[in-house]
């Protein structure tokens, strides 16, 4: 009787396990400041997103990278945005992070 507890009680908690919903990534862009950099600057930015299998960045020159950090300079002042998409093999979307980088003259 005690062995069929046992089994019964280890079948109840795989089923549970078994249950469990894979998380839903969550994309973000570390650090969240500065916005504002000026044309002598260079400024790194890192994925610090969770549960994500794959990673693409989108950067202002029409370039993509799937590095975990990324560099951004740009000589001419102006506005730039720079596209984060992670995903992962449990859900079908692109989970999208913006962060828009203003460049002024120093």
């Amino acid at each position: 009787m005690k062995t069929l507890l046992t089994v019964g009680f280890g079948a109840c908690l795989l089923m549970l396990v078994s249950c469990v919903k894979p998380k839903e990534p969550n994309a973000k862009i570390c650090p969240e400041e500065p916005v504002v950099i000026t044309t002598k600057d260079t400024l790194v930015l890192e994925n610090c997103s969770e549960h994500y299998d794959t990673q693409r960045w989108e950067l202002p020159d029409g370039s993509f990278s799937t590095q975990n950090k990324v560099a951004f300079t740009n000589t001419v002042p102006g506005v730039y945005n720079i596209i984060l998409k992670v995903s992962n093999n449990d859900y079908a979307n692109d989970y999208v992070a913006e962060r828009k980088i203003e460049v002024r003259n120093p």
